[in-house]
């Protein structure tokens, strides 16, 4: 029921994002939004007019990596705005600098849900 489990928060998540209303931002066309490092790593991100940016991020190399995600705020409406950076399936905070950088460790071929949220929102 693990799947199940992951599943339902994600289709929960996604409506309370307002998925449906949000831009789609797919990962080989995005790199004037978003730079992912290292290679064969990547994020598809989802824009929404007033719920921020759900940003799919993965790791399909063969190997375990620390993955580096660098949203450009600007060009994402985001710049100055205070945002609450989440991991969608552990509900756990996570540190982004203020010019827009994050790290997910992931395992080989698995990606992660971020959400970048506005504060209070």
């Amino acid at each position: 029921t693990a799947y199940f489990d992951i599943m339902s928060t994600l289709w929960k998540v996604r409506d309370r994002f307002g998925i449906k209303e949000a831009q789609k931002l797919f990962y080989w066309d995005n790199a004037d939004y978003v730079q992912v490092h290292p290679d064969k790593c990547y994020a598809t991100l989802f824009k929404h007019p007033s719920n921020g940016v759900l940003a799919f991020v993965s790791n399909l190399r063969r190997d375990a990596q620390a993955v580096n995600v660098r949203f450009n705020l600007d060009q994402l409406d985001l710049a100055g705005k205070n945002l609450d950076v989440i991991d969608v399936l552990s509900g756990e905070p996570i540190t982004m600098t203020t010019d827009g950088q994050l790290t997910v460790p992931l395992e080989s071929e698995r990606g992660s849900y971020v959400w970048l949220q506005p504060a209070g929102h």
